[in-house]
């Protein structure tokens, strides 16, 4: 197993201990082959909760600081949707496999189906994604363990200190509404959108888009302990 292998079976095992130990979920890998025709599907990570089907993508990558990292780790989000799409297409259609690999009685009803990609990285940009739900570990796991983000805004000698969760989304036991909510819509991410200004600028015949934060300093705590 090469070590980005490893980092990829340990960042999913430690998601499916979380979802055990915080709210009973359990969760496990599904995975096909068929070695006549060469054919092969597998997800990280997948559980039912509430009659809703998760499947999730784990991709461990390296946190991007600069401007050509970023567009690496673009681009590595966008094959891994890509991977994710093919693979939980084999198993949305093959739901009897699903249940048997889920230790689940057949007569189990399955209401929706998600597409979760989970990165170790934390993203600038996340929820729903075309039919994709994006999400980083250091959110999901705040999310696991109720923990809800705050966003502390300090404008000079003001400090005003900002609970995000205005949905209760944080809040009592892990439903898949709540879930579903929280991949949807990613309470800090939006929150600090609203905080960030584009501003189109130029310098001579150059045109440029510009970020602007509309205070002088925010500080975030992801609240995961």
């Amino acid at each position: 197993m090469t070590d980005l292998g490893f980092k990829g079976a340990v960042f999913e095992e430690r998601i499916k201990h979380l979802l055990k130990v915080s709210n009973g979920i359990v969760a496990k890998r599904l995975h096909i082959r068929f070695d006549k025709i060469e054919f092969e599907r597998e997800i990280d990570v997948a559980f039912v909760l509430d009659k809703h089907l998760f499947l999730i993508e784990c991709k461990s990558f390296n946190q991007p600081y600069t401007v050509r990292e970023h567009a690496k780790t673009n681009k590595k989000i966008r094959d891994a949707i890509d991977q994710l799409n093919r693979n939980a297409e084999y198993f949305e259609g093959s739901l009897n496999i699903v249940k048997e690999q889920l230790d689940l009685k057949d007569t189990i009803e399955i209401k929706e189906i998600h597409r979760v990609l989970l990165t170790s990285t934390t993203l600038g940009e996340a929820g729903k994604q075309g039919n994709i739900l994006l999400t980083d570990e250091a959110s999901f796991n705040g999310f696991l363990l109720r923990n809800s983000p705050n966003l502390t805004i300090i404008d000079g000698n003001k400090k005003t200190t900002i609970c995000v969760d205005n949905e209760g989304i944080y809040s009592g036991k892990v439903t898949a509404h709540k879930m579903i909510a929280f991949l949807k819509r990613q309470p800090l991410i939006e929150s600090m959108k609203k905080r960030i200004s584009k501003i189109l600028e130029s310098k001579g015949s150059i045109s440029y888009l510009c970020c602007k934060k509309t205070v002088e300093d925010i500080y975030i705590d992801k609240g995961t302990d």
